[in-house]
């Protein structure tokens, strides 16, 4: 549609309880965001927190098949979030647009298409200012399009070029209302509380008041009293004595902060900005957050109600706007499964069952199908108080003729040894992940840097096919870099794990060439793997790019891309993988030294545990034989590894061996 289109389109067609007008925003929402955002160190705190942490949950794209959902993993709105416009990040564009829906209340991207068409695809997303956006209502469409105004200028936008998240407002459904907006007069009184600070101690900290006396003063002799007294009391000498004429009386005006019960003021105006965010102010350094928030289970506890009353309700308002710019079939869902401050601790859930157990609040049975396994027969079950009246050992063994039976159980962890070698080998996890990431993000920088040095040459698009044989000869500095990350990595895990399991059985840990042995393989194994997978992906995009006759700066944006991927999602998927893989086989190799004979399969059992790992809860194997090899179906899925001697199964798996329980 031209201009003159658009202009014959929208006369005429407001809404007729609208009385023929169309009403805008009446406020001022750029001295709102002022006074509110940029002035207000704890609203703006509260949408700082909001804005970034909001991005850690990634969009993905899902096929609805029934009751099933199906992720879409190449989609081109993944594609198109990745890399929003040339000079966005995909952390910027939520970030910004999350600033922008808790200030103005809205949020407006710009859908650039192919072409003027609004089936043509979209290509790039813009975020446009709220404050300069307003709605053109239309009686037949509801919204017949956007006017953006800067500058003296307009521009109007059909409704297909503008994707809109507006916050409801119950009285006006076309001017959203944000929660600044809605906590406007405390955020003015936490303003003037800073503001009326910012003076008190701007004038020496001198409380105002009258200096009055009962003789007659010329309008010269009360200039030079005041200033008398304002050099005397004002800056450095605030609080000295002040000692004063003949007849002359000294009467205070204003409260001090004693008397304005100043803390409880900015206590009250400060939890009352936070709540209309939806954030906890023992998040924040706030007086609140300072006073109340010093512990970090409390902490813990305030980031998950961020995440379950803020956040996850913003990011699925959004997610539904997004979906509709999608194929019938097709949603977008915001994936949270990855957030940090929603996992479930594992450690804990065993520890407070255990504790339920030991204290008699629980039974055995109970506990045990809490923590995902059978129940054991009648006779076996009851509170601990009941298990403690029965002797630990009724019928003692000659120690001249030990049974098999006897001699077999000496080998097996004992029940109340289980839980404590699992949180134990959760833990060695755990305090090495964060660092293995961490070096593998710098690896991957590194390799990046060594990959861009070829592109200084500015060859030309002729010349793409001898940047394959550049990478392939840069195939053992690649493989060097990972091989001192591994080795700074794995084999601490492995020992310390062998070691905590020696613990456990009552033996001795020694260093020994059985660990020494696996632990070259182990790494030399990964390390051939991990290079592979970088070339094969270095690989994948020349080849794209010489089919697609892509440009130097095409190709090099594509390995770059590539590259952040790698530090945001497989470093982190490869140190998870890793450590506990090396941590398991740590264990397995202590059973082997120590005379396991059989060990099982035990996966976390919670809300984020797959079907594989359920499926394969409780297979029992001899030590030193496979759980699975490659071909392998579980759970209506193959195995890819070629051979499962310990978990993982798959990345990320958070699986765990144990020696067979005796019962």
């Amino acid at each position: 549609m031209n201009w003159i289109q658009k202009i014959a389109r929208s006369v005429g067609l407001i809404p007729v309880w609208r009385a023929g007008h169309p009403v805008y925003p009446t406020e001022n929402l750029e001295q709102l965001t002022q006074e509110g955002y940029v002035k207000n160190s704890i609203a703006s705190a509260c949408i700082n927190m909001i804005a970034t942490s909001a991005p850690e949950a990634k969009l993905k794209v899902y096929r609805v098949a029934g009751n099933e959902e199906i992720e879409v993993t190449d989609h081109w709105l993944m594609r198109l979030i990745e890399r929003p416009n040339p000079h966005m990040s995909t952390f910027e564009l939520w970030e910004l647009t999350h600033i922008y829906l808790n200030t103005a209340g809205a949020a407006y991207w710009e859908l650039v298409r192919a072409s003027r068409n609004p089936n043509a695809p979209v290509v790039e997303v813009l975020p446009l200012r709220p404050d300069r956006i307003k709605v053109i209502p239309d009686r037949k469409d509801y919204i017949g399009g956007y006017q953006y105004e800067v500058n003296g200028q307009s521009i109007t936008y059909e409704p297909w070029e503008i994707l809109a998240f507006p916050l409801p407002n119950p009285i006006d459904e076309f001017r959203p209302l944000s929660p600044l907006a809605r906590v406007a007069r405390e955020i003015g009184i936490d303003n003037e509380t800073t503001d009326f600070t910012k003076a008190f101690f701007e004038n020496g900290a001198v409380p105002g008041g009258i200096l009055s006396t009962d003789q007659q003063l010329t309008e010269e002799e009360s200039d030079r009293i005041e200033l008398r007294w304002w050099q005397r009391f004002r800056g450095k000498r605030r609080g000295r004595t002040a000692v004063l004429g003949k007849g002359a009386q000294y009467q205070q005006l204003s409260m001090n902060f004693q008397e304005m019960e100043f803390e409880s003021l900015r206590a009250f105006t400060e939890t009352r900005i936070c709540a209309a965010f939806g954030v906890d102010p023992v998040l924040l350094p706030s007086w609140v957050g300072i006073r109340y928030g010093g512990k970090y289970s409390n902490y813990q506890e305030a980031r998950k109600h961020l995440w379950d009353e803020t956040l996850i309700p913003a990011l699925r308002r959004i997610e539904t706007k997004v979906s509709m710019l999608l194929e019938e079939g097709l949603i977008a869902r915001f994936d949270v499964s990855n957030v940090q401050a929603l996992q479930e601790n594992e450690n804990d859930k065993y520890t407070r069952i255990i504790a339920a157990f030991e204290k008699g609040l629980i039974t055995k049975n109970e506990g045990r199908l809490k923590l995902g396994y059978e129940e054991i027969n009648d006779e076996e079950d009851g509170f601990i108080d009941e298990q403690q009246q029965e002797p630990e050992q009724e019928q003692p063994q000659s120690e001249e003729e030990p049974t098999e039976e006897t001699e077999e159980k000496s080998f097996f962890l004992t029940k109340s040894n289980k839980n404590r070698f699992v949180r134990s080998l959760h833990m060695i996890q755990d305090q090495q992940i964060p660092e293995f990431k961490r070096d593998l993000q710098s690896y991957f920088e590194q390799v990046h840097s060594l990959v861009s040095r070829v592109f200084d040459q500015k060859l030309s698009g002729d010349d793409l096919a001898r940047l394959l044989a550049f990478f392939e000869g840069q195939r053992q500095k690649i493989k060097d870099g990972l091989l001192r990350v591994a080795n700074d990595h794995i084999p601490p895990v492995i020992v310390a794990a062998a070691r905590m399991t020696m613990d456990i059985l009552d033996g001795e840990y020694s260093s020994n060439a059985v660990i020494g042995a696996y632990i070259d393989r182990y790494i030399s194994e990964f390390v051939d793997g991990a290079t592979n997978t970088t070339l094969k992906d270095l690989r994948a995009i020349l080849r794209k790019a010489q089919k697609e006759e892509w440009s130097i700066y095409q190709t090099q944006m594509a390995i770059q891309d590539k590259f952040k991927i790698y530090s945001e999602s497989r470093a982190e998927i490869i140190a998870r993988t890793e450590m506990v893989r090396a941590s398991n086989m740590g264990a397995r190799i202590s059973y082997e030294v120590f005379g396991v004979k059989e060990m099982s399969w035990l996966d976390t059992d919670d809300n984020r545990t797959c079907p594989i790992c359920k499926e394969m809860d409780g297979k029992t194997v001899v030590v030193g034989q496979p759980f699975a090899v490659a071909g392998d179906e579980i759970a209506g899925v193959r195995v890819s590894y070629s051979v499962v001697e310990v978990p993982p199964i798959h990345p990320k798996c958070r699986c765990t061996i144990i020696p067979k329980i005796s019962t």
